[in-house]
């Protein structure tokens, strides 16, 4: 064995590691870009504009630029790390509608304001001119929005009657940011009523069955337009209210509670407070949870855990999610199980980690090169 073959063993470094990290550097070189590569941001700090804004828009026009760790957060579904999963898992038929909690499919929404009792004819005029206006190709701008919600603050409807309209604007139309609107103003009623049960009690189960049906227009706005953050706002009322007004042992309940649990600890986590989304998300109670549903949870455990520096536990996490290549983060989770595994002082099982990574992804050379370069460190990469 060559000196030079001996100094890369010495140093915890495979040939093919080498092998990359010569190929990438010639195509950067080549390119004339070497200059620009830099580690990415893997700081502690979680730059989520609302956890640091106390006084935050009170819609997001959209995510900011994305560094590594931002990326991230945003790999957290605002549905929930498996919110797409239970949306096969809805309450027994006979449950929702005794509590009278489905709106009529393809309502029309001035039709079920102008019902409405008390009624609020500025409203129904106001839904006339939204319907007519192009809401079915297009959404109402934010400052439209703002000014409705800030209408029906003081609009007489019940909560329910705002859910039904809420949940007709999103089947009539593409604008569920709107919808969601209407849900926030119904949430926030609902939650208000709710103050003065008994939780797990019978009467309040009707409002929470309610409230938990109302998730899906929400996880949509959330979804596909930018975190939307009367979506995100009303998802976190309810999350905490199926938690607190839920009897764990409720038959019909006690899964939606599992799911509002692990929804208060992800918005924890996204504003920035890892310290009390971490017991949640530890103490999860994953029993009779799907395969799916387990992926989820480990993934949002193992970012959780990254962010508090605790890598060894973090690397654990993101196997799980790496090794069932068809979910939708597993790319991801293939790469911070190498990074984590680096900046746990794990050399051997970064390499192959990373050639793992290398061989089945073949991400680019942006991506992949800082991470061979940590590789290289020998004093071995740190992500504090």
């Amino acid at each position: 064995m060559s000196n030079r073959d001996e100094n890369l063993r010495h140093r915890g470094l495979s040939p093919k590691v080498v092998a990359s990290f010569v190929f990438f550097v010639g195509c950067i070189l080549a390119a004339g870009v070497l200059c620009t590569l830099a580690w990415v941001n893997r700081s502690r700090t979680i730059t989520i504009t609302a956890a640091h804004n106390p006084s935050p828009p009170a819609i997001s026009v959209g995510p900011p630029e994305k560094s590594d760790r931002d990326t991230a957060l945003a790999m957290i579904p605002a549905e929930g790390s498996f919110g797409q999963a239970q949306m096969g898992r809805n309450l027994p038929e006979e449950v929702v509608n005794a509590a009278a909690a489905v709106a009529v499919p393809m309502a029309d929404p001035v039709a079920l304001s102008e019902a409405s009792q008390p009624a609020d004819p500025k409203l129904a005029d106001w839904l006339k001119t939204w319907r007519d206006g192009g809401a079915m190709t297009e959404n109402a701008n934010e400052a439209v929005r703002v000014q409705l919600s800030q209408s029906l603050n003081d609009s007489p409807l019940t909560s329910d009657s705002l859910f039904k309209i809420g949940q007709a604007a999103s089947q009539v139309s593409s604008d569920s940011p709107t919808a969601s609107v209407f849900i926030l103003a119904a949430v926030k009623r609902a939650d208000k009523q709710l103050q003065s049960m008994a939780a797990g009690s019978d009467e309040a189960k009707p409002i929470l069955i309610t409230m938990n049906n109302a998730r899906r227009t929400l996880w949509d706005a959330s979804d596909f337009h930018g975190r939307d953050r009367m979506a995100m706002d009303a998802l976190d009322i309810i999350n905490r209210d199926l938690v607190k007004w839920v009897n764990p042992s409720d038959p019909d309940l006690a899964d939606a509670r599992r799911h509002g649990l692990l929804g208060v600890a992800e918005d924890l986590f996204v504003k920035g407070d890892v310290a009390g989304s971490l017991p949640l998300l530890m103490d999860l109670d994953t029993k009779g949870m799907t395969a799916n549903e387990l992926i989820g949870v480990a993934w949002i455990r193992g970012l959780a855990l990254d962010c508090a520096h605790r890598d060894a536990e973090a690397e654990a996490q993101f196997q799980v999610v790496a090794s069932h290549v068809s979910y939708q983060f597993a790319e991801s989770a293939a790469k911070l199980t190498v990074v984590t595994l680096v900046a746990s002082g794990r050399k051997d099982a970064a390499n192959e980690a990373f050639d793992h990574w290398m061989r089945l992804y073949k991400p680019k050379d942006e991506v992949a090169l800082p991470v061979v370069a940590a590789l290289f460190d020998q004093s071995g990469l740190s992500s504090h």
